[in-house]
Parts: structure tokens; sequence; C-alpha cells
């Protein structure tokens, strides 16, 4: 029996949320996510006519929203939010449809979302906020787009802090200009590497090392785990002389060594400016 038959056999028999155990198998917990997920514009709105549960949560996914944004089937998303669906509906995956779209790249769905109150700063899911996913993604335009809304550019996300954090580590200077410019603290703590200097260091990035240490805000070398000891175990051991050399004009002097000598208690701020 075609999928189509089967959805009108389901409604025949009055049952417009739940389909058969291979559809939980599939981590998809009613007819119009699975329809949903597939891009069946067609059967998705006759199961909406039908009265079917818009916002009907389960599986990975969460709700049909979220996995036509995942997906990015834009003529099932304008259907759904035509229809009254909920926004900003929440799932473990991807937290919201507008984080799920921008992970995935779907700029259309991401600006269709936004028109319709989509929450930019919304907290949860794999990525943590919708800013980040399109971060760590590579979707340049979607990160503009979401700065331009005035999301939230301190946000915490997952693995390596906030959205400087990640992008200092993975070395998109053109990203960490535009988050700089637009409010993102240099100092913030939290993730993998502590902040962006010691993500930046970790991989080598001099680049982006010096656009931090350049950039008019005070930065703070925590000296328990400071950036020479980042270069070192990145094995990038003779770029540490980026830092002597930028600390040596007219910045105060550190002396470093070895990590594990210096006390957890010390640190030292450096006042830095534009070249």
């Amino acid at each position: 029996m075609g999928e189509h038959n089967i959805v009108i056999a389901s409604l025949a028999a009055g049952d417009y949320g739940t389909t058969s155990a291979a559809t939980t198998a599939s981590n998809l917990l009613s007819a119009l996510q699975v329809a949903s997920s597939n891009g069946h514009h067609k059967i998705v709105k006759l199961l909406l006519d039908y009265g079917a549960d818009i916002d009907a949560d389960g599986g990975q996914y969460g709700s049909a929203l979220q996995v036509v944004s995942s997906n990015g089937y834009q003529e099932i998303v304008k259907l759904l939010l035509d229809k009254g669906a909920d926004v900003n509906t929440h799932s473990d995956r991807y937290g919201n449809a507008l984080q799920a779209a921008s992970s995935n790249g779907h700029q259309d769905i991401v600006e269709l979302l936004l028109d319709k109150g989509a929450d930019v700063n919304a907290q949860g899911g794999r990525y943590g906020n919708a800013l980040y996913a399109a971060l760590l993604n590579g979707h340049q335009e979607i990160v503009k787009l979401l700065l331009d809304k005035d999301t939230d550019v301190n946000l915490q996300g997952s693995r390596y802090g906030n959205a400087l954090h990640a992008v200092s580590f993975d070395g998109h200077q053109e990203i960490v200009k535009l988050l700089l410019d637009k409010g993102a603290d240099v100092n913030a703590q939290g993730g993998r590497y502590g902040n962006a200097l010691h993500a930046a260091s970790s991989n080598g990035y001099q680049h982006i090392v010096r656009l931090l240490l350049g950039y008019q805000h005070i930065v703070r070398l925590l000296l328990d785990k400071n950036v020479y000891y980042y270069f070192t175990e990145g094995r990038n051991f003779s770029k540490h002389t980026l830092l002597t050399t930028r600390l040596g004009r007219g910045y105060p002097t550190i002396s470093y060594s070895q990590p594990a000598t210096i006390p957890s208690d010390r640190a030292s701020i450096i006042q830095t400016h534009h070249p």
C-alpha cells in the first residue's frame, strides 16, 4: 500500500497522530512528522485538514516544524507557520526550528522563522543556540543575518564556550572580526579552552591571536593555562615568539615557565589597543 493510501486509511480510522512501530523506530512519532520529514506537502496539508496536532512533539527532531526546518522544505515551513505552528517549540536535538535551519544552512527558512517571531537567543539543543549552530557549520551569511537581528553575541554554546571561542578555534578571521565588532567579550571564560585567545593559540592561528591581542579590550592571560602552554600543547612551540614580540611593544612583560610550576591564582592583565 502506498504512503498516501496508508495515510488515508489511518485518517479513516481516526488515527491523526501516531503511526506504526516502524515510525517510532525512525525517530518520528506522528504521521505529520513522517510526511514532513519526506517533504510530502499534500499529505501534510491533508493531515492538518483532518486535525493533526501541528505541534506534536516526539523523537529526536521534535515537532514537524523542526523537521522541515532541518531538511529545508520551505513550502511546508510556510504551510505550518500559516496554520499556526509554534515557532519556538523546543526539542532535544536542535533546540528549536531556528537552530535546525541555521545548522543546515537554510537561509530562506531562517528568515521566515525570524519574521514569524522565532526567539533568536533561545537556548537548548546540541549546539546551544542558533548563532552557534550556524558558526560551527560554516554558514557565514546566516551568522550575519542572526547578528543583524540582535542575537546576544556572548551566549554560551556547547563545546567551545561562546561564539567567539568557536570561531577563534577554527581560525575564521572574518567572523572573529564580525563578532568583535558586534560586542563579543574577548575576555569571556568558558568551554574547553577557557577563552578565545587560548582557543586560537591551541591551533596556532597567529592571525587570530594578533587580532585578539590588537583589539581594544583588556585581555586576561590566565597563567595556569597560558598562551605559551596552548602553543606548545598544539605543537606550535616556536610561535610563542609572536606573543613575546607583541607584549614587548610597551606592554608588561610576562615571564613564562612550565605551566605546572605557575600558581593557579596568578594572572596578568594586558591593556591592548589597535596598532
